[in-house]
């Protein structure tokens, strides 16, 4: 299973609202079962800023000795007296019980020479210290005082501001292209359509995917964007289009990274390499394979994967790994009808292809075309310098996006 950014925070989010639901039922307490030690009045056993967890305990019996978490002077509400009132940690060091039998307790701290100057009833106890995580508080110590109210101020300033600055660069790199290509139009080198559609393309260029346009030049100028363009020190100039000789427009940056189009034939050249991964390689494969057995019907389709399966022991995701093993079980399973459905594969396949490698086809075999659409996808990674022709790209790999790679010089 892959785990996407948003399962992550989704899976994350439940882990903290089970912990933050789960500790006051564990600990059977109606206040919030954590404790923040403020001071040094309980050092060595507990330090400044050391989290404590305690549990609900019988209030009425608390033995000598034990350190128990208590508020002082209480509404008679743990809830409300948790948020609103000092919370203490001390031990336990006597037993007193009023006229009218309310138990009372004398605490001290560890590291005080006296007993505190006060008596705490037992509905002011909100439990007895159980576990101690040190040092874990002190962030939020930090965070309650004068200073560290500054600071979060302070941090909070400086991280928006920072946001808005990274923002405003990357909006001011988007309007220093536009305004080179708002120059074209006005030298009549650029329609205003064109530059109406390359102007959606630059504000948006983020948000939108970078295939599946009609218009290659649109295709190629996200792509470019994507591929950090604007982070370059790019040029734009006037070339000749090499396919109606007619005036074009080319970007050109950094690392020899830049694409050049026609806004009168719409022909685009750039010399950065579409290359597959093996991933979508493989996606594109099974996604062939799938649509030939579609053709045969969808009940033919479902019974070929499940004898695949049953009897071959191929499962449709270990076909790109298994080919000799898929042709012949489909031999065995189609008989002769085995020939005119390979050659089906190889067009279904082919046809896939068309957009990222030309493969020149010496077999009408599926499993060496196959082969040799892997050599080509190899050699392309290998050429240090490319021009690809942008067509019509309808390919749909919603997951598993087309990594784009400039090519050195």
């Amino acid at each position: 299973m892959k785990l996407t950014k948003k399962t992550v925070g989704l899976l994350l989010f439940i882990v903290v609202v089970s912990i933050v639901i789960f500790l006051p039922l564990y600990a059977r307490t109606e206040a919030y079962p954590l404790a923040i030690v403020n001071g040094n009045s309980m050092y060595p056993n507990l330090q400044n800023g050391d989290l404590v967890f305690y549990r609900a305990t019988n209030t009425a019996d608390i033995p000598n000795g034990t350190i128990i978490v208590f508020v002082q002077g209480g509404t008679g509400d743990p809830v409300l007296d948790g948020l609103v009132r000092p919370v203490l940690i001390h031990r336990v060091v006597g037993e007193v019980i009023q006229s009218d039998g309310t138990v009372c307790y004398e605490t001290k701290g560890d590291n005080n020479e006296v007993k505190d100057p006060f008596l705490t009833e037992s509905d002011q106890v909100l439990g007895v210290a159980t576990l101690t995580i040190p040092k874990v508080g002190l962030l939020v110590l930090f965070l309650q005082s004068p200073q560290g109210l500054i600071a979060t101020i302070g941090i909070i300033s400086l991280g928006y501001l920072s946001v808005y600055d990274l923002k405003r660069k990357e909006e001011k790199k988007k309007e220093k292209l536009l305004g080179a290509l708002a120059k074209k139009v006005l030298n009549g080198e650029l329609s205003n359509n064109q530059f109406e559609k390359l102007e959606l393309a630059v504000k948006y260029s983020d948000d939108i995917e970078g295939l599946g346009f009609k218009d290659p030049s649109i295709l190629a100028l996200v792509n470019w964007l994507k591929n950090g363009g604007l982070d370059q020190n790019w040029k734009i100039k006037n070339i000749i289009c090499s396919n109606c000789s007619a005036n074009a427009i080319e970007l050109k940056g950094e690392k020899n990274n830049s694409l050049a189009f026609c806004p009168h034939c719409h022909n685009v050249n750039w010399n950065t390499t579409m290359v597959l991964t093996e991933k979508v390689f493989n996606k594109v494969l099974l996604k062939s394979i799938d649509e030939a057995f579609s053709s045969l019907g969808n009940a033919s389709k479902t019974a070929l994967y499940l004898h695949l399966e049953t009897e071959f022991n191929i499962k449709k995701k270990q076909i790109p790994t298994r080919l000799g093993d898929f042709s012949f079980a489909l031999e065995r399973i189609l008989g002769k009808g085995a020939v005119h459905f390979n050659l089906l594969l190889v067009e279904n396949f082919k046809k896939k292809l068309v957009h990222f490698c030309h493969v020149d086809q010496k077999s009408s075999d599926f499993q060496e075309y196959v082969k040799q659409a892997k050599e080509c996808v190899r050699n392309m990674e290998k050429e240090k310098e490319r021009e690809t022709l942008i067509r019509n790209a309808s390919l749909d790999v919603s997951e598993d996006q087309i990594e784009l790679h400039a090519i050195s010089q």
